[in-house]
């Protein structure tokens, strides 16, 4: 395969939210030569060549995303957990508070630390619970955006033509790389 470098430079002038237009000539690349004929004893084929190692980047992206909704979903179910264990302790010691002094025993002072040590208990439970929520809310959101990407993300290599932004030192500009 003949390679060819071209370089040439094609002004055209771009603003922000406007649609440039650039317009290009292309010739195709001339034929090659027929080789001269000599005899050449018989080649067994090339093997075909391996197919490149790695995952496409859309792949681990979706499966990234999949993993964190994993991870989410896994942390909740811990938090929840950790919240009713909070919740049940604080079940026992209401109900110690109450075999001491009644259902009125918080408003009496000698009965003051238990409460206040009731009302942390139940602080803690309740975030435990908000935190468990958020992170089954965030685990859906990372989940429905990687499995959503099946639909909006574009397979890889489909695009003959690439666009890549240029900028150096001395200016900027756009590389095209591509097949016509």
């Amino acid at each position: 395969m003949r390679r060819s470098t071209f370089d040439e430079v094609y002004p055209f002038e771009a603003q922000r939210g406007r649609e440039s237009m650039i317009g290009l000539h292309l010739e195709p690349a001339p034929a090659p030569a027929p080789p001269a004929a000599t005899p050449v004893a018989p080649v067994r084929a090339a093997a075909a060549p391996a197919p490149a190692s790695g995952l496409a980047a859309g792949t681990v992206f979706r499966i990234g995303g999949l993993a964190l909704a994993a991870a989410g979903v896994a942390l909740g179910a811990g938090l929840l957990v950790e919240a009713s264990a909070r919740g049940d302790e604080a079940s026992a010691l209401a109900a110690e508070i109450r075999g001491r002094g009644g259902p009125a025993a918080c408003l009496y002072h000698e009965h003051a630390a238990a409460c206040g040590g009731l009302g942390d208990s139940h602080r803690a439970r309740d975030t435990l619970k908000a935190a468990a929520w958020a992170s089954f809310a965030s685990a859906g959101v990372v989940g429905a955006v990687a499995l959503s990407s099946f639909w909006w993300a574009p397979a890889p290599g489909t695009r003959a033509v690439r666009l890549v932004p240029l900028a150096t030192a001395q200016g900027g500009g756009v590389l095209i790389v591509g097949a016509w």
